[in-house]
């Protein structure tokens, strides 16, 4: 059984968000299932039905603070990919693909900064 059954990102620009995340999150698998344009959300779920990531602009007011999640990658290339890709949408790089020993012997990762300041991050420890 997954650990969530869903996660929910709020963000400041909807249209952008998204610019961003359908294309990272499609190289593990991952593909909008619902998009709702009338209300602004969309679901992202992979073929497993592993874990759903839902994106909605946040409402006016609130205030959005930066989170750190990391999604699983299913290799090293895909690492890479992730990384090339996301710095050509625009993101901003917050560690380059990589062993982090001081994490794990077997952790390669590598980070990015969307356009909200989450630190987001593809990961394997294989």
């Amino acid at each position: 059984m997954p650990l969530f059954d869903h996660f929910r990102l709020f963000v400041s620009d909807y249209a952008a968000a998204r610019s961003f995340y359908d294309p990272i999150l499609s190289l593990i698998g991952y593909q909008v299932v619902h998009p709702n344009n009338d209300a602004k959300f969309a679901i992202y779920q992979s073929k497993d039905s592993s874990g759903v990531l839902i994106i909605s602009p946040a409402e006016e007011g609130r205030l959005l603070a930066p989170l750190h999640f990391a999604f699983s990658a299913p290799s090293v290339e895909i690492i890479q990919e992730f990384h090339k890709l996301a710095l050509s949408l625009g993101a901003k790089d917050n560690g380059k693909p990589g062993i982090r020993a001081e994490y794990a012997p077997n952790y390669y990762g590598a980070f990015v900064v969307d356009f909200d300041g989450n630190n987001v991050e593809f990961v394997t420890h294989t």
